[in-house]
């Protein structure tokens, strides 16, 4: 009982310390420089194997491309564990003009809508697919065009 309660305010006051700090730095640093630290400190938490932790940093420092391309990594696994939750949260703090763009996170909104909503469902499958198929396409082009490029005397 002594110990749950020791516990406890150990909680609250590491609650408290972690508020104090980021208001002191909020107050001390620009808003480039608050990204930069957190875009530092994500890739820390990556390569130290804590990818929930990084993707909330990307996320929070506006570092799209490093919160998309994990999120896309870790999607599979969390699906597997039943935590589709932590998905959709990530889904949510992205600008929805990003999802549009990305193939792969359309698929995985299209997936946690499989169950609940079919038709939102389907409509992330067939966005997923034409946006991949613009990609290839503008892919292809790009390699015709270098192709040419190469071969024209």
């Amino acid at each position: 009982m002594i110990k749950a309660l020791i516990q406890n305010r150990f909680i609250k006051i590491i609650h408290f310390f972690r508020e104090f700090l980021l208001s002191w730095a909020k107050a001390r640093f620009t808003d480039d420089a608050t990204a930069a630290i957190q875009k530092g400190a994500a890739v820390v938490l990556e390569s130290a194997g804590q990818a929930e932790d990084s993707i909330r940093l990307y996320i929070a420092a506006g570092d799209w491309d490093n919160a998309i391309r994990l999120i896309c990594t870790q999607a599979p696994f969390l699906m597997t564990q039943g935590r589709e939750g932590t998905i959709s949260t990530w889904l949510s703090l992205l600008p929805p003009v990003l999802i549009d763009k990305t193939p792969w996170l359309l698929y995985w909104e299209g997936v946690l809508n499989l169950l609940i909503n079919k038709k939102k469902s389907e409509s992330c499958f067939e966005k997923a697919l034409l946006c991949s198929l613009s990609r290839l396409r503008s892919l292809v082009g790009r390699e015709a065009i270098l192709l040419q490029e190469a071969i024209s005397p």
